[in-house]
């Protein structure tokens, strides 16, 4: 949706009597000048490709970039789309990656939610879906993307640090030693799978662990009663 067009009799028409466009001698004067903005006469392209625009709309752009572009009949994105970050993290095109997330969440998520409780673990698998792609679609500036990117990993991240940083103040007010090496192992499989599937998102997984933690720390020694 972008390139260098010549302009031509259309264009200058369009530009005579707008307020911001020159007027009288200056303009003619442009117009000179900007049709010296054209091919060489009998220059050679390496490909030429011919398309017929006369059924296509006005384009109008609200953004920075090319793909920040839609036709003036069409509805632009709008910044309230929150359906897009609540939807992300349980959005997935691959089998090994949806059987990953839920063997984690299944095996760290069960010891979570005994320890706050199903409503409290059922808000924080969302918060950490949800911020991490939320965080990832900020520090990747994707707004206008079409598509919604997987966020799995971050529930999965912060299942797996809620469960750590709980797990490990309770241990300790036990006098006991909490096994790192699951954990550690979870963690590693969950940071290194948007290497292999081309949809999760590489942010969401350590952000939605920053916020697993944070919900961890907030977690008081003792299952729930």
């Amino acid at each position: 949706k972008a390139g260098m067009i010549a302009p031509d009799q259309t264009t200058f028409a369009f530009l005579r009597g707008l307020p911001l466009a020159p007027q009288g001698a200056e303009l003619d004067e442009a117009i000179a000048y900007w049709s010296t903005l054209a091919s060489d006469p009998g220059a050679a392209f390496d490909k030429e490709i011919s398309l017929d625009v006369s059924a296509l709309a006005p384009q109008v752009t609200w953004g920075t970039n090319p793909g920040q572009v839609a036709a003036i009949s069409d509805v632009v994105p709008g910044p309230a789309e929150f359906w897009r970050f609540l939807a992300a993290p349980f959005v997935y095109d691959d089998a090994g990656y949806l059987f990953a997330i839920g063997l984690v969440v299944m095996l760290f998520g069960s010891e979570l939610e005994g320890r706050i409780g199903t409503v409290a673990a059922v808000v924080l698998f969302l918060a950490c879906g949800s911020l991490g792609i939320l965080g990832a679609f900020a520090i990747d500036d994707q707004r206008g993307v079409d598509a919604v990117i997987s966020g799995g990993n971050g529930i999965a991240l912060g299942a797996v640090a809620a469960f750590w940083v709980s797990g490990r103040r309770e241990a300790q007010a036990r006098g006991e030693r909490l096994d790192w090496i699951p954990v550690g192992v979870a963690a590693v499989v969950l940071v290194l799978l948007p290497l292999v599937v081309a949809t999760a998102s590489p942010w969401a997984g350590p952000i939605g662990a920053a916020v697993g933690a944070i919900a961890g720390l907030a977690v008081r020694g003792g299952s729930r009663e």
